[in-house]
Formats: C-alpha cells, structure tokens, sequence
C-alpha cells in the first residue's frame, strides 16, 4: 500500500503538471505571436517558475534569407503560460513572410532582461556572457524547431521552456543518538557565480547547456524549508489522512491493480489518466528508482534500469572467513556501527513490547511462553518488527537493506549475550560474526526475492549464539545448516505484520539448530535441501530462489490482480 501510494502520488505530480502546448490558430493574422509552456518534468528550478510569475520574456528570431534579423532581444508579454487559446505578442510586431524558414531563441530570467544575450541562428544557439547567477530568479530558455511561415493561418510559435539552473537537494542525517535533536541554521555553498552559459538547440527539445564557470562564492542562498527526506524514508512525510485517502480511493474502484511480468525484483509502473491526458511512472530495481516518466506517451525521463549495486563485493564471502574475521577484527574498527545497531535496535523492540502494535507478536510471546532466554530472544525482534511494520518511525540499523533482518540478526544475540553475562567485545565478535553470516546468504539471493529474509538473519543469530557459548567453527557450522534446513521453506510476502511471526518462528527454529550443534547433532547432505558442506547448502538456497521465481513467473501467464488488491510491499522491511 504504502509503496504503491509513493508511486502513485509521482504519477499524478507528473500529471497534474501537464501543460496543453497546442495553441489556436489565428485566421488571417499574418503577425507573429507565440504560445508557451514551462517544461516541469525537469528537476531543477531556483525559484519555481509557474503560470502566474512568468509575466514576460525576451525573443531572438531570424529567417533564412542569410538569417535575417527580425526580433533582437525584444520583450513579449500579454499572454498566460499555458493557458489554452492565449497567445503572447512581442512588443515589436513582425509579420510572416511566405514560405521563409524562421529560427527563434527566447528566455526569461526573473522578467529582466540581459542586455548582452546573444543569438546565433545559423548554430542556433543562445549565449549569456558574463551571466551573475541571482538565486531569486530562474534563467529559463526555449529554442523551438524550425518554423516555415505559410501563406496564410500561421499559428503562434510555441515555446517549451526549460531550467538552465539546478536546484540544489540536501538530506541531513543524525549519527547520534534516537532521541538527539539537530537544528539547521544556515548553509553556505561554494556555488558558480559568474559563468558563460549557452543554450543549443537539440532534436529532443531540451537544449543542451553548457557552463562556462568564470568565478565562484560562497554566500547564503535561500533554500526555502529544509524539508528533504532520505532515500529510505520517503514515505516519513505521508500523513494518516494522506493513507485514510488512498484506501477510499481503491475502495471507490478508480484504480485497477495487476501482475506486472518483469525479470526484475521488484518492478512497478503506475498510469494516471484524465479526460484530457495520460501519465505514467516507472520504477524498477530499486524503491526509489525511477527509470521512466511519460506524459501522454512521449517521455519526459529516462533511464537505464541499472543492476543491483551494493557497496562492496560480497561474492567471496564464505563462513570459515567470517568466523576468523569475528575472532580477530579490531573492536574499534566496527564498535561505532555494533554501538547505534545495539542502541537502535533495542529501543524499537522495548517499544513494540511498551504499545499495541500490528498483531502484537512481541508481546504474546511474552505474555505466553514467560520470560525464558529462548523466548525472550523470539519475542524482542517480533517486538521490533511489530512496532516497524506499523508506523512506528524509531530508526533501525538494517542489514541487507532491511530493518527486519537487522533487528533479527542483533537482537536475539543481545539478549543471549546478556543472558550469560558476555563481555561487551564478546558481544561485538558475535555480531560481526551474524551480521556477516546473514549477508553471506543473501549475497546469491539478492535483497528482494521470495525467500524469507528473516530465515537468513535468523540464521546468523543462531550462529552467533552459538559462538557466544564457545562453539567451533564446526558447531557454528552445523547451527547453519540446521536452520537452514528447517525453516527455508518459508515465503516472502512483503513488509507486514506478519513478519514478526515469520521472524519468531525463524529465531525459534535458529535457537533448536544451536542446541543440536551444541549437542553434536545436525542435519546430513539429503537430509532436505542440505548439501556436502554449509557453503553448498548456502549456495543451494539460490536454487530454491529459482524454483519460486520460476513457478510465479508460470502463474503470471493465467492470471492477474485485479481490483481492491495491493501489491506486495517490501521497501519498509
């Protein structure tokens, strides 16, 4: 739901930002005159120009006899941007000659005009020399195609502005403790100040610009509110009225919902329609990459659906080289990151058990099975996901881009270490060793798939116990391929409620693995999916991955979703 109201609310920003570029032909008039539009599918903007602030513009035009001069950074006003039937007339009437070829070049900065523009028909090509950049107004420009003038019903010309500055994003992100509180006062910005700029023509019409940097500054710009989000939390600013709309709006019918067949994880594509256009959004491997952007057909962004990327190379990971790392790593070099997992991620679960959350897993748990280790170490990660899985806005340190899997790779480690009265460097090791463990895994099943990820990070909790209790690197072993063996079975369905219980069954399942390693017990090769040794068993985890797939991608050809149904959401996890 939550995904699929992002997406959507994109596609509606990119429809309701549909501007009619067609303009209405003035019979008989043989002056020239112009139609415009400001092109908001572009990203950047200083202050945003709209409808009601541009007022007037300058124009160049020239037509093919030796590209005579018609327009000289002549002012044109009179007219709405945008607005159908509107037309805006130069302040220097000029008439169409039949059958010459016309060149035009128009910007507008703030409404004043820049004495020393330039503009060469012939590379059609506009220049600002020596242009001062003012962060209160916005340097926009538009250079058409090539009108022919006809002998009669010469339409006005229309103009497609485009942003020549960049709007400037900044996220802000607290290392310190949950509950520490920045405030931002002021920001400087080593920014261009003076430049050469131009603008060519080009067949997509958008110019090509260039910056020519001549000095810079640094001086305080207005930014406006600083109210940017991370990538991870672009849903933090949706309001419960904002998720109350959106569920009456699929409740009314007015969107259908369907299986998208993708080789992609994770692949969405919303379409928004009025009477009048379409819009549609794009997005695909990642939750918030937008690869696509559409506007009544014709595209206004693209992008290549790049692979997966992570921050380092996991594909030599193997547990014999974990175990030695988790034995022999330097404590400073891992302690600030195990510090915030151990804080963050303790203060979640103790607020799932504090409140009603989801279907309170956490806390049933608790009220039923009493405060044994093996059930508090169950309870406090399904606490946790209770608590994230339902709104709850306390941060988490994640692990394999999830917050359910880094809650269940740590906290279960945490109560066990407190449990036996480890040491704090005992506790570190045991984290490094189930945070890598649970990575190891999802290295071949990548981070979105059909495969539980709560089994994987369960999996490095059962692991770490184990090494918390002295265990080899054999009895660590057999914790791993006896959880494996018993709990892979279990299927993704998306971030929800749910996941406290999938996780509870997971660390239930990684606590009887630790007890058999612990005992001299463990699963043999044919015994399920269990292989020769662990690193088999774990890369047969990818082949269970693919029968999954395999078997969706054959349900996707006999049926679809359609109606009041959502699809599965994964990026909160």
């Amino acid at each position: 739901m939550k995904k699929s109201f992002f997406v959507l609310g994109v596609a509606v920003a990119a429809l309701a930002s549909c501007t009619n570029e067609e303009v209405v032909d003035m019979p008989q008039s043989r002056a020239i005159q112009f139609g415009t539009f400001v092109n908001h599918s572009t990203r950047s903007s200083v202050t945003e120009t709209t409808e009601q602030n541009l007022q007037k513009f300058f124009v160049f035009g020239n037509y093919d006899d030796s590209w005579t001069s018609v327009y000289t950074n002549v002012q044109v006003d009179g007219g709405t941007v945008g607005a159908e039937g509107t037309v805006w007339n130069p302040t220097q009437t000029a008439y169409w000659i039949n059958g010459k070829k016309y060149r035009f070049g128009a910007y507008s900065n703030g409404g004043n005009k820049i004495e020393n523009a330039e503009f060469n028909a012939t590379s059609r090509v506009l220049t600002f020399p020596n242009y001062s950049v003012d962060n209160t107004k916005d340097l926009i420009v538009a250079i058409p195609q090539e009108v022919t003038a006809k002998e009669a019903n010469n339409g006005p010309v229309n103009l497609s502005f485009y942003h020549m500055l960049s709007q400037v994003k900044f996220t802000f992100k607290n290392t310190d403790a949950y509950d520490y509180t920045m405030k931002i006062s002021d920001i400087k910005v080593n920014a261009v100040k003076t430049t050469n700029v131009t603008a060519t023509y080009a067949e997509s019409g958008k110019p090509d610009i260039n910056w020519t940097t001549q000095s810079v500054s640094t001086e305080d710009y207005d930014f406006g509110t600083l109210g940017d989000i991370g990538e991870l939390e672009v849903l933090s600013c949706v309001q419960p009225e904002d998720v109350e709309q959106t569920r009456r709006l699929l409740e009314s019918g007015m969107c259908k919902t369907e299986l998208l067949r993708s080789d992609s994880c994770l692949h969405i594509r919303i379409t928004a329609e009025s009477e009048a256009h379409t819009a549609m959004v794009e997005i695909r491997d990642e939750h918030t990459r937008i690869i696509r952007v559409e506007r009544d057909s014709e595209p206004l962004y693209t992008a290549q659906p790049d692979e997966q990327k992570d921050c380092a190379d996991y594909q030599s990971l193997n547990v014999a080289d974990i175990y030695a790392f988790a034995r022999t790593v330097q404590i400073e070099e891992v302690q600030e990151i195990l510090d915030r997992q151990i804080t963050y991620n303790l203060k979640i679960a103790e607020e799932g058990l504090a409140h009603c959350y989801g279907a309170s897993v956490g806390v049933t748990l608790l009220k039923s099975y009493g405060d044994d280790i093996k059930n508090v170490a169950r309870a406090f990660p399904a606490a946790g996901s209770d608590a994230r899985m339902s709104g709850c806005v306390l941060p988490v340190v994640i692990n394999s881009g999830s917050g359910n899997q880094g809650m269940t790779a740590s906290l279960p480690v945490i109560k066990y270490a407190q449990h036996i009265g480890a040491t704090r460097e005992q506790l570190y090791r045991a984290l490094v060793l189930s945070n890598l463990i649970a990575i190891h895994q999802k290295t071949g099943l990548g981070r979105l798939s059909a495969y539980c990820g709560a089994v994987s990070a369960a999996v490095g909790s059962g692991a770490a116990i184990t090494y918390l209790y002295g265990g080899s690197y054999e009895a660590v072993c057999d914790t791993i391929t006896n959880t494996i063996a018993n709990v892979s079975g279990i299927v993704c369905d998306g971030a929800k409620p749910s996941c406290a219980a999938k996780i509870a069954s997971a660390v239930d399942a990684a606590i009887l693995g630790h007890c058999m390693a612990l005992q001299n017990r463990s699963f043999r090769p044919g015994d399920g999916i269990v292989r020769g040794d662990v690193e088999d068993t774990i890369r047969g985890l990818i082949l269970v991955k693919l029968r999954r797939l395999s078997s969706s991608r054959k349900n996707t050809l006999s049926g679809s979703w359609k109606g009041n149904t959502s699809l599965p959401s994964t990026s909160n996890r």
